[in-house]
């Protein structure tokens, strides 16, 4: 029952972030556009649609980023850096081990694992769908 409650409060903490994340990207861009200087309801919807939209995607983009990480779509680049920097510290190679590509994988694979990313595509779609309605609202009063 207790650890039901405190994946219940990781979970809860990781919607809170992500939506208070999203949330001050909407009024920064609030603050920037200014609604109050809209001089007829089609600029504030216009205002309104950019400032929910623009961190939807943002939070959505980074979901499947997260996403990609998890399947491996940037581990050449680790391997990559891992191997540069050994090869760049005086006596690196000699105090290493070569590994092998495949190796370090496999040792990835061990380490690394999966990261949640589902909380980040549903709140950004939650904004993403806000700036939708004040979109068609846009247009609807064009």
């Amino acid at each position: 029952m207790k650890k039901d409650l405190s994946d219940l409060a990781k979970t809860v903490i990781k919607y809170g972030i992500a939506f208070l994340c999203g949330a001050l990207i909407t009024i920064l861009l609030l603050f920037y556009f200014d609604p109050a200087k809209a001089e007829n309801n089609t600029q504030l919807f216009k205002i309104l649609c950019d400032a929910f939209s623009v961190p939807g995607l943002l939070l959505i983009f980074a979901g499947l980023i997260v996403w990609l990480s998890g399947e491996g779509a940037f581990t050449g680049f680790g391997y990559l850096a891992r191997y540069l920097r050994r090869s760049m510290i005086p006596g690196g190679r000699t105090k290493y081990p070569h590994e092998t590509y495949y190796d370090y994988i496999q040792e990835r694979k061990e380490k690394d694992k999966k990261h949640s990313f589902l909380f980040l595509i549903i709140v950004g779609g939650v904004f993403l769908l806000t700036g939708i309605v004040f979109l068609i609202l846009y247009y609807k009063s064009i």
